[in-house]
């Protein structure tokens, strides 16, 4: 089968099971935003990998006007029925510059921060709506505000 010679390991991103400096890599792919203590998830991530390793991360962009008015967990839209279907109670969205302060404390060092539309295997009309807004504003405002995702790698100190 495709699993054969795969093993997999339970655990929490706040209490990895792995010996320091054990990878070369950690991989977060929108996922960080569901983690209930960020900080520590990320300090866990930054403890197992090797000096001069690397972290990367794609996210949604806490930054984006539709994540700020509809995502956020102290925004009122949170609270409409229709939105609070489709949001994790956990979710908290971020952005690129809370977690490059949250990954310095880590001892990572930002090496790239691109900011990107999500991907979808099937549109919905809210991406749809996305991709237009985009098109629109990608030349008036910065990409922070344009794209509703983003993707930063680190390269740990040391």
């Amino acid at each position: 089968t495709a699993t054969d010679g795969f093993m997999g390991v339970i655990g929490t991103v706040e209490n990895l099971p792995f010996k320091d400096a054990s990878f070369d890599i950690a991989y977060f792919s929108y996922s960080l935003h569901h983690v209930v203590d960020r900080e520590r998830g990320m300090a866990e991530a930054a403890r197992i990998i090797r000096p001069g390793g690397r972290l990367a991360a794609i996210e949604p962009n806490g930054a984006h006007p539709q994540r700020r008015l509809i995502c956020n967990p102290s925004s009122p839209f949170r609270k409409l029925r229709p939105v609070a279907g489709f949001a994790d109670p956990h979710e908290s969205f971020f952005n690129a510059e809370e977690l490059c302060k949250t990954a310095e404390q880590c001892q990572l060092q930002l090496e790239k921060l691109i900011y990107a539309e999500s991907s979808y295997s099937e549109p919905s009309t809210r991406f749809k709506a996305q991709m237009i807004y985009s098109r629109l504003l990608r030349r008036i405002l910065p990409d922070k505000y344009v794209f509703p995702s983003f993707f930063m790698s680190f390269r740990k100190k040391g």
